[in-house]
């Protein structure tokens, strides 16, 4: 047998008997309990030495969720601005087409009336300028309906200017009428 270095005989002599010591001893006081005890402190220095580690990518999580609900919630809240200026477009579009229709009927109505108006100055210079009885009466039946027809003219004519100019001040009464609920009020209808 060769001669053994003095280190590793005295490495075989501990491990036997560490051996013959386990042996002897319970399971739970015998080597394995002494390895634990030695391996312990290194994982806990491992451990220690991780947990940095790992926070961070706890932190990294929490921060992309945070940051996709951030996102979601500003694309909901583009999208609702968005919709509420396409409503608010449509509505303006829709107002204003209506107010094309209205300014059309009053010019048209207009132009009927100042039509009627002449009809009715030719039927009575017709009246003053009348030969006979007869063409007079005639002229006078005449005058009467034509005056008839601009009087209707002009209250059709009235009734649309007042629908037109009813409808823009009721938009603006609505903006200057005052609130006079008291705060809190869960009945009030001016409180936003």
């Amino acid at each position: 047998m060769s001669e053994r270095s003095r280190p590793e005989a005295a490495d075989e002599a501990f491990a036997a008997e560490l051996v013959s010591a386990s042996k002897a001893e319970r399971a739970r006081d015998g080597a394995k309990a002494r390895a634990l005890a030695a391996v312990l402190p290194e994982l806990s220095v491992a451990t220690a030495h991780d947990s940095p580690h790992v926070m961070p990518s706890r932190t990294g999580l929490y921060g992309g969720v945070i940051g996709a609900l951030l996102l979601a919630a500003c694309v909901f809240l583009g999208v609702n601005v968005k919709h509420h200026d396409d409503v608010e477009a449509a509505a303006s579009a829709i107002h204003a087409a209506e107010l094309a229709m209205q300014q059309a009927r009053t010019e048209r109505l207009l132009a009927e009336l100042r039509r009627q108006t002449a009809e009715v100055a030719a039927l009575q210079a017709a009246v003053q300028n009348a030969k006979d009885d007869a063409a007079r009466a005639a002229a006078m039946v005449a005058l009467a309906e034509a005056t008839q027809k601009a009087a209707d003219t002009k209250a059709s004519v009235n009734k649309v200017q007042s629908r037109a100019g009813a409808g823009a001040g009721a938009g603006a009464a609505k903006a200057r009428a005052a609130c006079n609920c008291t705060p809190g009020d869960p009945l009030c209808s001016c409180i936003p």
